[in-house]
């Protein structure tokens, strides 16, 4: 921000949002600065006869400056949990504001709807479903702003390989074997 400032002097501004995941803490922190807000989309609790997508929450306020847009700035950030099967949706708002050539945009409630029967797609399948759902939305249009998005997903934490059998934690090879 201090750069950008420095720079422009508020002549070129612009939003950001920034995810980091903790897998050991299971968390994930999220800051912005005036974007619009990641989505959250809550896999069911393990075990829970009901597995899959269960609610879709906002994460962190589209509130605050943009960067570029003052001296001295502050970004919120926050922390929240995760679980194996969350995924989280972060959009620019070119998404949402989409509109067909009646007029009518794309909107949260039609985008929630098409991610709430892909939860147990990979990010690609539902990026690849994302664009499907833009271009039949535009119905030949274009977007009047930027579209881009990007699509993470929280898996189970992955298995140490294994090698003949053998677990490879230190990263050598088990005596015997050449690699």
């Amino acid at each position: 921000n201090d750069r950008l400032w420095r720079m422009t002097r508020g002549a070129i501004q612009m939003t950001a949002c920034c995810l980091v995941f903790h897998r050991q803490a299971a968390t994930v922190t999220v800051a912005s600065a005036a974007h619009a807000s990641p989505l959250r989309f809550r896999a069911g609790e393990a075990g829970s006869p009901k597995r899959g997508l269960k609610d879709v929450e906002a994460l962190i306020s589209p509130k605050g400056v943009r960067l570029g847009e003052c001296a001295v700035a502050r970004f919120e950030a926050r922390d929240y949990p995760t679980r194996p099967g969350d995924l989280v949706l972060v959009y620019t708002d070119g998404l949402l504001d989409a509109a067909r050539p009646d007029g009518q945009k794309l909107g949260k409630r039609t985008l929630c709807a098409e991610l709430h029967g892909r939860i147990a797609s990979t990010p690609p399948e539902i990026s690849a479903a994302l664009a499907s759902l833009l271009e039949r939305h535009l119905d030949g249009g274009v977007p009047e702003d930027d579209v881009a998005w990007v699509v993470g997903k929280i898996e189970p934490e992955a298995p140490a390989p294994v090698v003949d059998g053998a677990q490879a934690l230190t990263g050598q090879v088990p005596s015997g074997h050449t690699g």
